[in-house]
């Protein structure tokens, strides 16, 4: 019985945050859109998609840290509307519209 409650704990602390997912998917949408956007990665204060993604991920992680239980769990549902937003968006208005939207009501 110890084994598998040490097995599911682990496989809960492996699991794949949503909210890291969202810096993956935010970072490859973005990286397609820059151009229709009239942006450039300096203008997100990243030198490419892979920093932006780095820096997403860190600032995610101290975020989180900051959560109490019930608000982190909030916080990865968020997470994850907004990376199935991402996947669903078939352009770059819905990309902008699926960012723009993230964790409001």
């Amino acid at each position: 019985m110890r084994i598998l409650f040490l097995l599911l704990t682990l496989l809960t602390l492996t699991a794949c945050n949503p909210c890291e997912e969202r810096c993956r998917a935010e970072a490859n949408n973005i990286d397609t859109c820059l151009h229709d956007w009239g942006l450039e990665w300096a203008d997100l204060d990243a030198a490419d998609a892979a920093d932006y993604r780095l820096s997403c991920v860190a600032a995610e992680e101290v975020f989180d840290a900051g959560l109490e239980a019930g608000e982190r769990k909030v916080e990865r549902a968020l997470c994850q509307d907004v990376v199935t937003d991402l996947r669903l968006a078939n352009d770059c208005e819905a990309v902008w519209e699926a960012l723009v939207s993230y964790g409001g009501e």
